[in-house]
């Protein structure tokens, strides 16, 4: 302290100024840190739970296309109409494994994997009774077609969708839980910055006070001695202990 105490104030100065631009810099440095643990939270919903429902609904979507047509399918068509909806369908089924391959790809927990690997092997069942289906209807057996595609095939296409939705409702959890997440990182990032900054100006202030007094005080005994002689008490001594090794006790010694 005896060091700080006998510095040049031009060096007190520095120090001091020294110490706020630390305590600014500790505080955007920890600004920083907090918003990038909140970005990462955003990143993680923006980047995985978004499109993982986005994929999940596509799929909901288009298996629901896919069996309307295959009930179509069994209306009587012209030959035209029979290619337009067989075009159909197998534009659904195209759309459909594509999501599921991107469902695959994703980053997944392992449960979440184990579902959508559940769904994929509903989807190949379903598909091998459509081929069944499908083959019927060519050999015109419309009546046969029709009892497989609600009998067996709509119990699949049930599984199917309860599949689905068991997804959709398991990525709305983990959608909710990111969020909330991200809420409470928000908040955490809020509360720390807010009392990061109260320290701060809490040492500002100290440091401003405390340095204003090493520098006030000495010159006020200098201002109190100098009235003593202007008044013409030419016997009074200053304390030159009280003063520390700067310019203010330098101009005390030679006053």
């Amino acid at each position: 302290m005896s060091f700080f105490l006998n510095l040049p104030i031009s060096k007190k100065l520095l120090l001091a100024f020294s110490l706020m631009a630390v305590v600014v810099l500790a505080l955007g440095l920890f600004a920083i840190q907090q918003l990038a643990r909140v970005n990462e939270a955003s990143t993680i919903i923006a980047g995985e739970h978004i499109p993982r429902l986005l994929s999940v609904a596509t799929i909901d979507v288009t298996a629901s296309d896919y069996r309307r047509r295959q009930l179509r399918m069994l209306e009587k068509h012209t030959p035209e109409e029979i290619q337009k909806y067989a075009s159909r369908l197998q534009s659904d089924q195209t759309i459909l494994e594509g999501e599921l391959k991107k469902l695959q790809a994703m980053k997944l927990e392992p449960d979440d994997a184990a579902s959508v690997q559940e769904l994929s092997q509903l989807w190949t069942d379903y598909q091998n009774q459509h081929q069944q289906i499908a083959t019927l209807n060519q050999q015109g057996d419309l009546a046969a077609a029709a009892q497989l595609l609600n009998g067996a095939s709509d119990k699949q296409f049930l599984a199917l969708k309860a599949q689905i939705q068991k997804l959709i409702t398991i990525n709305h959890e983990d959608a909710r839980a990111a969020s909330a997440d991200g809420d409470r990182l928000y908040a955490d990032a809020q509360l720390y910055i807010w009392s990061l900054i109260a320290l701060s100006l809490l040492i500002v202030a100290l440091a401003a006070w405390s340095l204003g007094n090493l520098i006030r005080t000495p010159l006020h005994r200098l201002m109190q001695q100098a009235e003593k002689v202007a008044d013409g008490d030419l016997r009074s001594q200053l304390d030159y202990e009280r003063f520390h090794h700067d310019e203010i006790g330098t101009l005390a010694r030679a006053f």
